[in-house]
């Protein structure tokens, strides 16, 4: 399957990559999985309503609300891939995602069977469809903006292979340069929060590492502006809204960067932020959860917690992937 055009492509005869952190690796793995479980649940209230029912924090983790989102699903068949290619090659990867999306699709149980909207932008991909015949051809992708964080978390030390990595996922069902160079942009934050890099220096090391459309740059300056206006916990939601809905992948990273510059000390205010918020809140707060699982670990939250996502998610076994 050619997912990537020629001059994307990588030496399959580089050194191999060293295996990061797998503690790191469960901390983001457990907080994505928290944040699109509770952004799942605020996802379809009004503003009025989310204030009413969490104006300080958010929904419970509790087992009979609990659901493993597509973001979530997507985010583990990644790192499934990942864990998977022997051969350190972008064609093995890229063949391995796309078994894992098939298994995913075929709706194993309740738990893990995709929206339809979700399926049907994978369907061209999956027929065998070059990236450039695939996909939404506007601007959108907020649904490619989480799937992409893995990558900086496995190639942190490899930067030309996070931008080719996560372009090549981005367009297995995106075909717009602004969403591909979305994806680049969120798997560089993955690698700035595995690395613990300063928020404030974020945006300095992203132009360095990175061509960065100056669509993308306006809405980084926007939102860091408006960071510092209202410090007032958590009445700054015009703010958040000014930025967007969460819809379009550039209002996801101007979302994502505003909370993590605002509330960059606390995984949990973090994520309830993302979570009071009237949008795309279960893809707000699963790349939130994740970049502060990798920044500063779940030490707010509870071990039953967290030993009750490792269980559900089977999450271990897909740790172990890696050692094998």
């Amino acid at each position: 399957m050619n997912t990537l055009s020629s001059d994307d492509s990588l030496s399959q005869n580089e050194e191999s990559v060293q295996i990061p952190s797998l503690e790191k690796l469960r901390n983001f793995l457990v907080g994505v999985t928290i944040g699109d479980a509770l952004g799942s649940i605020t996802e379809h209230l009004t503003y009025s309503k989310i204030q009413q029912l969490f104006r300080y924090g958010g929904p419970e983790l509790s087992p009979e609300f609990f659901i493993i989102g597509d973001d979530t699903q997507l985010i583990f068949s990644v790192v499934r891939a990942l864990a998977r290619n022997k051969t350190n090659s972008l064609e093995e990867f890229m063949e391995e995602f796309q078994f894992q999306v098939e298994h995913w699709l075929a709706g194993i149980n309740q738990y893990l069977a995709p929206d339809q909207a979700s399926a049907n932008g994978f369907r061209p991909w999956l027929q065998g469809k070059h990236w450039s015949q695939t996909g939404v051809t506007i601007e959108v992708g907020s649904s490619l903006a989480s799937r992409v964080l893995p990558i900086g978390w496995f190639y942190n030390s490899r930067p030309g292979r996070i931008k080719v990595y996560a372009r090549a996922l981005a367009s297995a069902s995106h075909n717009d340069p602004i969403a591909l160079n979305g994806a680049q942009v969120i798997a560089f934050m993955s690698k700035f929060a595995y690395d613990n890099l300063p928020v404030e220096e974020w945006k300095k090391q992203l132009l360095y590492e990175l061509d960065v459309s100056p669509k993308i740059i306006k809405i980084i300056e926007k939102a860091e502006k408006y960071s510092k206006l209202s410090k007032n916990y958590p009445d700054d939601h015009s703010l958040m809204f000014s930025l967007g809905r969460g819809s379009r992948i550039t209002e996801i990273i101007g979302l994502v960067w505003f909370i993590m510059q605002k509330y960059y000390d606390s995984f949990w205010s973090a994520v309830y932020r993302a979570v009071r918020f009237q949008g795309r809140s279960d893809t707000l707060a699963t790349i939130v959860g994740g970049l502060q699982g990798l920044r500063i670990g779940l030490n707010e939250v509870p071990n039953d917690k967290i030993s009750f996502v490792i269980e559900i998610t089977n999450l271990e076994h897909i740790i172990l992937e890696f050692e094998e």
